[in-house]
Parts: C-alpha cells; sequence; structure tokens
C-alpha cells in the first residue's frame, strides 16, 4: 500500500505538476509561434491570471497538495498541521501579494481576506491548543503527587 501510494505520488502528482509547469514555462513562446494547438489544452493555467503574471496558475497548482500534506505526516499532532498549513496560506498571501496576478482586481480580495481569516484562526488555534496541553499537564502531575 506504501509503495503503491507513493508510486501514484510521483508520477500522477509529481509528474502532472513537471508538465504543468513545463507548459507555463513554454505557452508564451507557443502564443508568439502561433502554436494554438498547444496554448489551449493549457489554458486552465494561464486564463485567469494578468498576462505578466502568467506563471502563477503552477504555484496556485501546488497550493492544494501542499496543504494536504500536514494531515499526512503529522497525523496525531494538531498543532504542527496548524502551523504548517498557516505557513502554506501565509507565503502564498506573500506571493500573491508581490506578483498580484488576478484579472478581476476585486477578486484579489476575496482570498486575501480568507487567508489572514484563515491565520488568525490557525494561531488562536495553537494557542489554545498549547494552553490546554499545560493544564493538561499540570492536572497530570497534580494526580501523580496526590497518589504518592
Amino acid at each position: 500500500m506504501l509503495v503503491g501510494g507513493s508510486l501514484l505520488l510521483v508520477i500522477c502528482v509529481f509528474g502532472f505538476l513537471a508538465l504543468c509547469t513545463y507548459a507555463a514555462y513554454r505557452v508564451p513562446s507557443w502564443s508568439a509561434t502561433e502554436n494554438h494547438k498547444y496554448v489551449r489544452c493549457f489554458r486552465f493555467l494561464v486564463f485567469r491570471f494578468r498576462l505578466d503574471s502568467w506563471w502563477f496558475g503552477v504555484p496556485l497548482l501546488m497550493r492544494g497538495p501542499l496543504i494536504s500534506l500536514p494531515i499526512v505526516f503529522a497525523t496525531d499532532y494538531a498543532g504542527i498541521q496548524t502551523v504548517w498549513v498557516t505557513v502554506i496560506l501565509l507565503s502564498f498571501l506573500a506571493c500573491q501579494a508581490l506578483a498580484w496576478p488576478w484579472k478581476v482586481p476585486g477578486y484579489w480580495y476575496a482570498p486575501r481576506c480568507m487567508m489572514m481569516c484563515d491565520s488568525v484562526w490557525a494561531f488562536t488555534d495553537v494557542q489554545a491548543s498549547r494552553q490546554h496541553t499545560q493544564t493538561h499537564a499540570h492536572a497530570h502531575n497534580h494526580i501523580l503527587t496526590q497518589n504518592s
């Protein structure tokens, strides 16, 4: 099962991301040489973005698998999952703030607001988890000292 899952991850997911990265790199030259067949095949990578940010489709594709990986790698550690997802979302927020990739200017505010709210929620969740762990450890130590 682990071998099959690893093979599917490497071949399908990483292969698709590599193909999309190559296509995003080549789309401007395909468009310049009027090779519309290839441009139409990879239109999903570039149609939402401005012409100077045509490459942003690839990082947007990578965001989904990156957000899914903390659940796989840190299954029993909610704090690590939360921090990892927060770091991923904040890095994409910074990338969006630097590139301003969206064609419609008003559309940019919705993802930014959602990512900021997610980041605040994740930070408060980590703080609450830390306080719960400290309270639980204190109560456990108190029970142990009472029984001794």
